[in-house]
């Protein structure tokens, strides 16, 4: 027989005030334990917490003469792209997007530490302007709303699109700034593109980061090409270029400057015979040039991308002459991605809400 405490009511009376005894030691004893035990479970929750969601933000992933910037501040930015292409239903991954954004910060903050030397500022009225440039509606043909109406539908499109970016007005503002900025410092260029320079004809078929093992995808192509495929059909089938060459891969009159890591390609490679796959910028490319090089007149399509590659040069002799350090790896990159991918949905196309409407957040 028991007692209520679970000691023997046999025990002589000294025997069970004994074990009475060893009994309320274990007690507290037990408590304690637990209670470390929690302790444990609860410090080790909230340092993962922090190494996970307080200190990456903090990381400082590049520094500028002293300005410095967060992986915070990438994600940011890098959500507010993505959010806006799954909203807009826009095509393309977001594999690239870190090392876009990282860029563009650090060559933002260099335009902007050397603007006041080159005699560039960008005033309030033009953010303003740019603002209904990319926002003020145009009215179909036959309508004519009032002023009042067209106001206030502008600023419901302005609106979505800050909710859409995330984004608060005065951050926006600031990339507008920055953007127009940077188109004031590229003109400046505009007197050192050639009006004549020499050409070459040329056709690719190019395969971006984000293909599916676009190098081996090539080589495939390259073979063949040399065993007579016709290079047309195959850019249809494989080249993800719609920017520069057209479905067959034709790409056409291109000058000395235009696509500077290709030149060497263009004018060396043998007439009519594809290159073999080579890396360059963003992509994978095979390169075929027909005819021989001529000395032509600089089209405006053309002298846009010699001004750009001539403004690159410049911008990374700015970085070389500048304290610019930069610490981005791939744990940071990962955390980035996996960030963005947990915090935006695939991309669904919205109906009225077409992509060319707004600016792109990057």
């Amino acid at each position: 027989m028991t007692t209520t405490n679970g000691i023997d009511a046999g025990l002589s009376p000294r025997r069970r005030r004994m074990a009475q005894y060893r009994q309320s030691r274990r007690r507290p004893l037990s408590i304690v334990i637990a209670a470390a035990l929690l302790f444990i479970i609860s410090l080790v929750l909230l340092v993962g917490y922090y190494i996970t969601f307080v200190v990456p933000p903090k990381h400082v992933v590049a520094h500028v003469n002293g300005v410095e910037f967060t992986l915070g501040d990438m994600d940011v930015i890098i959500k507010a792209n993505a959010a806006f292409r799954a909203e807009t239903g826009a095509q393309g991954g977001i594999s690239t997007f870190p090392f876009q954004v990282l860029d563009n910060l650090v060559e933002g903050e260099l335009i902007n530490q050397v603007s006041p030397s080159l005699g560039l500022s960008v005033t309030d009225q033009e953010i303003e302007n740019r603002l209904r440039e990319n926002f003020y509606p145009t009215p179909p043909e036959g309508q004519k709303p009032s002023e009042e109406q067209l106001e206030h539908e502008y600023r419901e499109k302005y609106t979505r699109y800050l909710a859409i970016a995330q984004y608060s007005a005065s951050t926006y503002r600031e990339i507008i700034r920055g953007d127009l900025m940077r188109a004031k410092a590229l003109e400046t260029f505009e007197n050192r593109v050639p009006s004549i320079e020499e050409h070459a004809f040329v056709e690719w078929i190019r395969i971006g980061q984000e293909g599916d093992r676009p190098l081996q995808t090539l080589e495939g192509i390259h073979e063949q090409l040399i065993n007579g495929a016709n290079f047309g059909v195959l850019a249809q089938q494989f080249s993800d270029d719609k920017r520069h060459a057209d479905l067959k891969g034709v790409v056409g009159w291109v000058p000395r400057g235009a696509f500077p890591d290709l030149d060497e390609t263009f004018f060396s490679i043998k007439p009519n015979t594809p290159s073999e796959p080579m890396f360059a910028g963003d992509g994978y490319y095979v390169i075929r040039i027909t005819g021989n090089p001529e000395t032509r007149q600089v089209s405006k399509e053309m002298s846009q991308l010699v001004k750009e590659s001539i403004f690159k040069k410049w911008v990374d002799e700015l970085r070389a002459a500048n304290s610019v350090n930069v610490d981005f790896g791939s744990e940071e990159y990962d955390w980035l991605i996996n960030k963005t991918r947990e915090a935006v949905p695939e991309p669904t196309a919205t109906p009225g809400l077409p992509g060319q409407q707004f600016q792109s957040p990057i």
